[in-house]
């Protein structure tokens, strides 16, 4: 029809029409002399052409009972008999469905058993706007009955959905308030937090418990400020009135709140509180306990964290709480990374996975951070491929999870709160993949992409991403970028130092050493000295042996542009020894040129044992550099390959975008009306056709041939 449609407008196009011929011909009817991007992402059923046939050709060509039957029935996203007898108020309607079925008119079965139905999206459009405009009325109140059939039924998402529709928010405030202890549990708040927000500020404030829920919803959600506004409404009903178990969680609401905010007093002043207010013996010391290790594992006091944090998992265990415990054992392994523990942190990572591997229900939110510890062990073991593999683990235990589930109750906006909790770790931990690879323009641009996705949360942050974009700029030899950096943190040798920006100081310290290596004189490697020894003293009172090692190194390579070759070697001899037990490489191989010759001299002096050889071994195996390509690109080697790939079905796209959207095979098909069954069966076509073995696979796959 000469409309120059890409392959995508096409698809988008057969995906909304759903196949249907004459929906098609009236959409290229309609597009005649407009633009075909503005209409493809507008295209829905208020396209004139398709309104008016359809009301025309279809609804007035039915009899009374079946066009009342449909209006009654439009606001609903499935249905069947009974929830359309509750609607409706009639006892006919399964006789009806089965009509509309076996005539074909725009209504869809979602199963064999030809229980569920859904009607045909554009006609659904269609339907509801017709209500909107003529009856509203009666739409809401089909939306109130739909909403109590679904809470008499057990689908309490479908039921907030009707009762915010139909304009109750008394009950939808209810439903959401008795919601929130589930959602929380299953870290899916995103989707629940989003219609708390429609609801009037004065049905939120009359129920403290729902606003509680609020506020630990935007604490989820990285919303601070917000979160203690809620908090603060919260404490004003209490001291009016006694509730103990909203006193207790409000306190450990606070605990959470000072922790993200990096207060280490308040967070232990709080947390304290909360201990006393909960009962020994409740499951809700462990969060409180857990809280309390966070506060010490950000004050620098490790072990004593780590005593705590453990103490809180086992009160999890005790009480069956698996998942949860699950969730929190890589703070474990993260404490012993920064005591300089690798081995003891490898075991650590790779028991919770097996521990998620026994449990029944795990989800991707239990393993992520395993896999990103894992992933940065091995990277300073100098195993890049691992590192590496671990990355992509992490998203194929997200996609075999999506594949496997069978919980219905994750939401499409849950699922993808669950992985940008992570994303802006995942991004850090593969900068640090690129940088090693020699990419250090795609580990800056991760960088940059962790930025974006950063939020608060209250995990110790011991590196900031600004500090490792300035040790980036600093390999580049952008000196001015990186002293921008310094100025902008507000640092300088003087400091007073602390367990939290020790990476920063230690960033400062390189920063020293390179003006001094650029000719900027002695004073700079003078204050680089000072304030090493500084941090040597600190890192070895707290127990952080991998801090010490990397102080060591750097001492070291002060001694060597001073021309004090001697005590370079004498500091770099002890950083290997600390370094050889657990392994430590890339401390050593980063630091490039000036660190070979440092082990070659050491060689060269007979200074050399095994561990000097080995490190000397890794420089002269460096690793391949192999940059991320950027998102949306296709390389020449794909765009070949496209012409290898069997040509996607309309459905088959339509899934792959839903599955590439972060859905399970269980929410495609409730969001397609189709059985998981025929998902799974159009899953493993779009595999085949894609050449991938799975979800991970085929997504990379579909975004280098530019499908997604």
């Amino acid at each position: 029809m000469a409309l120059e449609l890409s392959a995508g407008d096409t698809a988008t196009l057969e995906q909304r029409t759903e196949g249907w011929i004459a929906g098609l011909k009236l959409a290229a009817l309609s597009m005649k002399g407009r633009s075909v991007r503005g209409f493809v992402d507008a295209f829905s059923g208020d396209n004139r052409h398709i309104a008016d046939y359809l009301v025309e050709e279809v609804l007035r060509a039915e009899p009374e009972q079946v066009r009342r039957f449909l209006l009654s029935t439009a606001i609903l996203g499935r249905m069947n008999g009974p929830l359309c007898d509750a609607v409706t108020d009639s006892v006919e309607s399964q006789t009806l469905l089965d009509d509309l079925e076996r005539r074909n008119l725009f209504v869809v079965a979602l199963d064999d058993r030809r229980e569920w139905y859904r009607y045909h999206h554009l006609f659904a459009d269609v339907l509801q706007k017709q209500v909107s405009a003529n009856n509203p009325d009666g739409a809401r109140t089909a939306h109130r009955r739909a909403s109590v059939w679904h809470d008499a039924h057990g689908s309490r998402a479908d039921a907030i959905h009707h009762a915010l529709h139909a304009g109750e928010f008394e009950r939808a405030a209810d439903l959401l308030a008795g919601q929130w202890p589930e959602n929380n549990r299953s870290y899916e708040s995103r989707n629940w937090l989003d219609r708390v927000k429609t609801l009037p500020e004065s049905v939120i404030r009359a129920r403290p418990t729902l606003g509680m829920g609020f506020a630990w919803g935007l604490l989820n959600s990285g919303e601070l400020e917000a979160a203690e506004q809620r908090l603060r409404d919260v404490e004003g009903w209490l001291e009016s009135n006694e509730h103990p178990t909203l006193t207790a969680e409000l306190a450990a609401a606070r605990v959470y709140l000072s922790q993200s905010r990096g207060d280490a007093p308040g967070t232990l002043e709080h947390a304290i509180r909360a201990l006393d207010l909960i009962p020994h013996g409740d499951v809700a010391r462990a969060s409180g306990t857990a809280l309390v290790a966070l506060a010490l594992w950000g004050r620098g006091d490790l072990e004593a964290a780590h005593d705590t944090f453990s103490g809180a998992l086992s009160i999890m265990r005790k009480h069956g709480a698996i998942a949860d415990a699950i969730r929190g054992i890589f703070v474990l392994g993260d404490i012993r990374v920064a005591q300089g523990c690798l081995r003891e942190a490898a075991r650590v990572y790779e028991q919770g996975l097996q521990l998620a591997a026994e449990s029944v229900g795990s989800s991707p939110l239990e393993t992520d951070e395993l896999y990103l510890g894992l992933s940065e062990v091995h990277r300073e073991w100098n195993d890049i491929a691992s590192a590496t593999r671990f990355l992509h683990a992490m998203t194929d235990a997200t996609s075999n999870t999506m594949t496997t589930g069978t919980t219905t109750s994750t939401t499409q906006s849950g699922v993808q709160q669950s992985h940008a909790a992570n994303k802006w770790r995942w991004c850090t931990a593969m900068a640090s993949v690129c940088a090693a690879r020699g990419d250090l323009e795609g580990a800056l641009d991760l960088l940059g992409e962790a930025e974006r996705q950063d939020r608060r949360d209250p995990v110790p942050r011991s590196r900031p991403i600004a500090a490792m974009k300035a040790r980036l700029f600093l390999a580049q030899r952008r000196l001015d970028a990186a002293s921008d950096w310094a100025t902008q943190a507000g640092i300088s040798v003087d400091d007073d130092l602390s367990f939290l920006r020790e990476f920063e100081h230690i960033t400062l310290a390189r920063l020293l050493i390179a003006r001094h290596r650029s000719g900027g004189g002695e004073r700079f490697a003078s204050d680089a000295e000072r304030l090493l020894e500084r941090l040597q003293n600190a890192a070895q009172t707290g127990g952080r042996a991998g801090s010490v090692i990397e102080i060591l190194v750097l001492q070291s390579l002060v001694g060597q542009a001073a021309g004090n070759m001697r005590s370079g070697l004498d500091l770099l001899a002890h950083a290997l020894a600390l370094a050889e037990p657990e392994g430590f490489l890339r401390v050593f191989i980063d630091e490039g040129t000036p660190m070979r010759d440092m082990l070659r001299h050491a060689t060269a002096r007979g200074l050399a044992g095994p561990y000097t050889r080995h490190v000397l071994a890794a420089f002269d195996a460096p690793q391949a550099k192999q940059p991320v390509p950027p998102v949306g690109s296709a390389t020449p080697a794909a765009a070949g390959a496209m012409r290898d790939v069997g040509e996607l079905t309309t459905r088959e796209l339509e899934i792959l975008r839903l599955i590439a959207a972060g859905l399970r095979n269980q929410e495609i098909a409730e969001h397609l009306r189709i059985s998981a069954a025929t998902v799974k069966r159009h899953i493993a076509n779009t595999y085949g056709k894609l050449g991938a073995g799975h979800r991970t696979e085929a997504l990379v796959r579909a975004k280098e041939l530019r499908l997604l």
